[in-house]
């Protein structure tokens, strides 16, 4: 995602005088296709409408080590007996990668200096998901209050090389900075794993 300032500017700066098409996506947000192959949310749609669930989540006492972005100022309380983690060399959009020692289960933490609003980011996420998953289906969206900062949470999932996977992620965004911590196993497993997860995505805070 670190080429979405990029796509941005350029979109900005190009005059697109040729034939819009409006559409709608399987996620019912309106669109706008260009000839040239671009494509930008109408404004109806600039912001998204999400539940809130006014429950406060906490980091749960059990994760004690802080693991803190370089990038922006936020970082991941975890639990080091459950979880080991590393920078993700392998992925240029990720900086941690983590990774559950008793299981299936593991965690990326995206961060980027950009501020995004979260309605937005939202929307990139999905969008980028939808290269890896054809069939993508969003189970929950919601809005969180974690550790005292307003996160929205979202569920999806689908079929990646045959197997069905499902994701779980926060996605919090400031003037310092912006952080979707996702978690993902086998769909087949969510539900052993489920309080994991939660005490995993809990741990985000803003530093």
């Amino acid at each position: 995602m670190k080429y979405i300032l990029s796509i941005i500017l350029c979109l900005s700066s190009t005059d697109i005088i040729s034939q819009t098409i409006n559409a709608i996506t399987q996620f019912g947000q309106e669109v706008e296709l260009h000839e040239n192959g671009t494509w930008n949310y109408l404004k109806d749609n600039s912001r998204a409408s999400f539940g809130t669930n006014n429950t406060s989540f906490k980091k749960s006492p059990n994760s004690s080590f802080l693991v803190k972005s370089k990038i922006a100022p936020v970082g991941v309380w975890i639990n080091t007996s459950d979880w080991k983690f590393n920078n993700d060399d392998n992925n240029e959009d990720s900086e941690y990668f983590f990774e559950y020692q008793h299981g299936d289960l593991y965690g990326m933490a995206i961060v980027e200096e950009l501020e995004i609003p979260i309605d937005n980011l939202a929307k990139i996420a999905l969008e980028n998901a939808k290269y890896l998953i054809n069939d993508i289906q969003v189970v929950t969206q919601e809005y969180r209050f974690v550790n005292g900062q307003k996160v929205l949470y979202m569920e999806f999932g689908g079929s990646v090389e045959g197997m069905q996977i499902t994701y779980d992620g926060y996605y919090y965004s400031d003037s310092g900075g912006t952080i979707q911590l996702i978690v993902f196993t086998g769909t087949n497993l969510i539900n052993k794993y489920k309080n994991k997860i939660e005490e995993f995505l809990n741990g985000l805070v803003s530093l």
